[in-house]
């Protein structure tokens, strides 16, 4: 009787070990299906990234140059006449925001023509 006891104590052991591991394996289908989503909305972006950037490539470097010159857009430039005009109204107590803001240019092309970085 004390054997058939031990073998019934130890058929319980592996099937409360085998209910254990059907749990931990239902997990980890779980945790690599999360991961399955995860992988594939990476590889949707990378193909969309590779997708743009196959396209500049292929456009040469025409597609990575910025643009220069008087056709460059924001790019306002200043005449003799106004830089001159410029550095009076600063040196006469003007501020250099609302010259920026008279003349349509950034700030700091205000500082750098009252500082003589440009002409």
């Amino acid at each position: 009787m004390s054997i058939l006891i031990d073998v019934l104590e130890e058929l319980d052991g592996i099937i409360a070990e085998r209910e254990y591991f059907k749990t931990e394996y239902y997990a980890a289908q779980e945790l690599l299906s999360k991961e399955s989503e995860e992988v594939r909305a990476l590889k949707l972006k990378l193909s969309s990234v590779s997708h743009f950037f196959g396209e500049a490539l292929a456009q040469g470097e025409e597609a990575f140059k910025p643009e220069t010159g008087p056709s460059r857009p924001n790019r306002k430039k200043l005449t003799w006449q106004e830089v001159k005009d410029i550095r009076a109204a600063f040196h006469g107590g003007m501020k250099q925001a609302d010259l920026a803001r008279n003349y349509g240019v950034n700030p700091s092309t205000i500082s750098r023509t009252v500082r003589g970085f440009y002409n």
